[in-house]
């Protein structure tokens, strides 16, 4: 059976409603495995997960897990308290009681970086803002106010160095599963989401993700995404986003399916197999709608030239979208970008 339900502001009550509904058309006997494949989506339907009938069943990680992680405020305290390495991070209301001195904590150019994207995101279309003085600073600041958005000041790394961990840690932690990535580009080029992500496999950062993960006792599905500082020499902590990410395909082209160990996990199948690891290979994995839009942006300031980007698909092997059972999707990205192509054309000559 396949069916798609729309729920446009993820309110929790139209989810549980929607739920019921597909129940309703499932025999009660089987259950359904539910996957949040964004941060609205997992903090939504942990906050009904437990008025859901029991067929319904799952494997995130726990649900104060869940918060922490979200909450990027609660993450960066955190972190401190473990001493853990991240970027220099100052929670909005220190912020507020030191607008007029912040450069003795921070120096310009920092980010704010909201505690929930969400919200941020529909407000500025962009996941974190750059502040280059104190008129910007104040300016973000009221804006963020009124639209009562919690937020981080936080340094900037320097470079674009970005180095991903995505593992599956069982609930009885008897098989765990990890793997190594690298950003090779992401959409915006400077704040973004990895457009084209290859796999690269660093036995001292994925220890340092594991010792992470044992420290804060975490189970279920996830990915540490880290940034390395060349001034530093050394990989800092970003976030652990606790759910699948959009190049899943990548990890299981590399023989470790972390939405399959999830869903045999969930079901109760799953045998202890211990630490699974990826064969050893480096290829590619790209959303070509987002690639795209950043290569655009990249070529028009200057920032690669055709052989570089000729020599960065190298190795491409997996498309976000495309997949031969279900073309759908990606004919649907396709056509949604030509689309956009059309009308900037338009637009530029009218």
């Amino acid at each position: 059976m396949k069916e798609f339900r729309i729920i446009p502001e993820w309110k929790k009550e139209e989810l549980y409603k929607h739920l019921i509904i597909l129940s309703k058309k499932i025999k009660s006997a089987k259950k359904i495995v539910v996957f949040p494949s964004n941060d609205i989506s997992l903090v939504t339907y942990i906050q009904i997960k437990t008025r859901l009938p029991g067929n319904f069943v799952d494997r995130t990680p726990q649900r104060d897990m869940i918060e922490l992680c979200v909450n990027k405020d609660k993450f960066y305290a955190l972190l401190s308290q473990k001493q853990i390495s991240h970027p220099a991070s100052y929670p909005a209301e220190f912020v507020e009681k030191n607008i007029p001195q912040f450069e003795k904590y921070l120096s310009f150019p920092f980010i704010l970086k909201p505690t929930q994207n969400h919200p941020f995101v529909d407000l500025f279309s962009k996941k974190v803002l750059e502040i280059k003085n104190q008129q910007e600073m104040r300016s973000a600041f009221r804006l963020m106010s009124k639209h009562r958005i919690k937020f981080v000041a936080q340094e900037i790394i320097p470079g674009n160095q970005f180095y991903l961990v995505y593992f599956y840690i069982s609930r009885d932690q008897k098989t765990t599963a990890f793997t190594g990535f690298r950003k090779v580009r992401q959409s915006p080029p400077d704040y973004g989401t990895g457009s084209l992500v290859e796999a690269f496999w660093d036995e001292a950062l994925i220890s340092k993700a594991r010792e992470l993960l044992n420290e804060i006792q975490y189970t279920g599905i996830g990915e540490v995404e880290y940034k390395y500082h060349p001034g530093q020499e050394e990989h800092k902590i970003l976030e652990i986003n606790a759910r699948s990410v959009t190049f899943n395909r990548l990890p299981a082209r590399l023989g470790v399916d972390m939405e399959y160990l999830y869903y045999l996990d969930a079901i109760g199948a799953l045998e202890k197999r211990g630490e699974i690891r990826p064969r050893n290979s480096s290829i590619k994995w790209m959303d070509f709608t987002k690639d795209l839009n950043s290569l655009f942006r990249l070529k028009k300031e200057n920032k690669i030239s055709v052989p570089q980007i000729l020599a960065s698909f190298k190795n491409l092997r997996v498309d976000g979208y495309f997949a031969g059972d279900d073309p759908a999707p990606f004919f649907e990205e396709l056509y949604l970008l030509l689309r956009a192509i059309i009308l900037r054309l338009f637009r530029r000559n009218h």
